[in-house]
């Protein structure tokens, strides 16, 4: 395997979006946009999204 292998960490605020995300009630479509940050070697929130009833379906 090659030495020069690098891992991206994820931002602590992310982290708990996306445990908040994973466990929410809700019924409605929501979806979490993520980016990685090249210079720091982060994964961070690019946006954030959720549908509420049937407006954004169509």
């Amino acid at each position: 395997m090659s030495s020069s292998l690098v891992v991206c960490e994820v931002d602590g605020s992310l982290q708990e979006k996306l445990k908040k995300f994973r466990f929410r009630k809700e019924t409605s479509n929501a979806a979490i946009l993520m980016k990685i940050d090249m210079e720091k070697q982060l994964v961070v929130l690019e946006e954030e999204y959720e549908v509420s009833g049937t407006v954004g379906l169509l």
